[in-house]
């Protein structure tokens, strides 16, 4: 499906153009060696079990050297130097451009295509490198300018049309230098540059991530609900070990990421109140970013807390658990381009749910020294029968009003 932007006319600096570059890449937890049990992509990848850019994240002497599959064995440099009004250098052996900025992104199993990481200020070489072991690589930069997102945190999709025409289609390699990708490419920007400021600070304690939360402009935040798109499918994480998807705590990174991706759900949600006709600030209040309110949304008075869904399940901290034991909010679950949840606080999955989280936090009281918090919860198949789970995506205004407003 299309998915529609509605930015107003941006000037190069407002965009803060430098030379940028997307590669389409095979789905890996690390870049650090093939991944035999971990990996999704090409058919050549599929049938060879090897993909040159397997490497894309190994650090060698402070480098990281990257690669993607090109037909042709080389990047178009003159077609990233019209766009971005950029030089083009030249040494012996090959043609390159300096401090550019290198998105990877990739498409995980039955899921849509994402980034997973970047290169800022690096180098895209013309024609294919090569290592001392014989590693193939176009670009190249410092380690500490680079950043690989952890999978339970490649939460950004990269569409395959925007605003009707083609993206990355079928090539490994996209240069988004096209008139119609111009506004989504800021979007990006302003992205990569809130990672990039959350990088040199990764190893901080994570209650700065609220400091650094603010440099996410929230305005620059845009996404819309589009009816089209909807497909109703609640995504149903199938667990097979708990090693990866149980990680409490972690950087500065990884919750401004949680923080970016969260408020871009709840303006999705937003912007589908108001194409229903909801009034803002009469119907519901934004009430994300107010310290007064524990809630996301407050719609006729009744908290809502919206938790975007997209990867099979969602957090709850301390807070959110308090106010659903005790019937102050409800959940809006949200898969953005798929579909919209309502989850009663009543719900007898969330009751149990909730009732298991208690189990764990007075266990962990046992031992000293020793705290738990934003707990994630994975959906699975037993919500599906829950009779306090309502898809809301194609409801009329009156319905949704009804449901939502409808008394315990």
């Amino acid at each position: 499906m299309e998915k529609f932007y509605n930015f107003k006319s941006l000037t190069k600096e407002e965009l803060e153009v430098k030379s940028v570059f997307f590669a389409n890449i095979v789905w890996m937890s690390r870049y650090n060696g093939f991944e035999n049990n971990n990996t999704t992509g090409f058919s050549w990848v599929r049938r060879n079990k090897d993909a040159g850019e397997k490497y894309n994240f190994r650090n060698v002497e402070g480098k990281y050297y990257g690669y993607v599959e090109s037909r042709n064995k080389k990047i178009n440099l003159k077609r990233i130097a019209k766009r971005y009004n950029c030089d083009i250098y030249k040494n012996e052996n090959n043609s390159f451009i300096k401090n550019a900025l290198v998105i990877f992104f990739s498409t995980p199993k039955n899921g849509t295509a994402k980034i997973i990481g970047f290169y800022n200020n690096a180098t895209i070489y013309e024609n294919l490198n090569f290592q001392v072991d014989n590693h193939g690589y176009y670009f190249e930069c410092n380690v500490s300018d680079a950043y690989l997102i952890p999978e339970e945190n490649r939460f950004f999709e990269i569409p395959k049309k925007i605003n009707n025409v083609t993206t990355y289609g079928q090539n490994p390699k996209w240069y988004a230098d096209k008139d119609e990708h111009k506004e989504f490419v800021a979007e990006v920007l302003s992205y990569i540059k809130n990672f990039k400021e959350i990088v040199t600070v990764e190893n901080e304690e994570i209650e700065k991530a609220i400091v650094l939360s603010k440099q996410i402009i929230d305005n620059e935040i845009k996404v819309l609900f589009d009816i089209n798109e909807i497909k109703g499918v609640l995504p149903i994480q199938e667990i097979k070990s708990t090693e990866k998807r149980y990680r409490y705590g972690g950087t500065s990174a990884i919750a401004s990421t949680k923080i970016y991706s969260g408020r871009k759900t709840e303006k999705y949600f937003l912007d589908f109140l108001k194409q229903k006709q909801f009034i803002e600030n009469k119907d519901y209040i934004d009430v994300a970013n107010s310290r007064k309110l524990l809630f996301d949304v407050s719609f006729y008075d009744i908290g809502l807390e919206i938790k975007n869904i997209k990867s099979g399940g969602f957090f709850l901290t301390d807070n959110e658990i308090h106010c659903l034991q005790n019937n102050q909010t409800h959940l809006i679950l949200i898969d953005v381009g798929n579909g919209i949840w309502f989850l009663k606080n009543t719900s007898y999955w969330l009751r149990k749910v909730l009732k298991n989280i208690n189990k764990i936090k007075n266990y962990c009281k046992t031992f000293n020294n020793f705290e738990l918090n934003d707990i994630r919860v994975n959906l699975d198949k037993s919500i599906l029968s829950d009779k306090g789970l309502f898809e809301i995506s194609k409801l009329s205004k009156n319905q949704i009003f009804e449901l939502i407003t409808e008394k315990n």
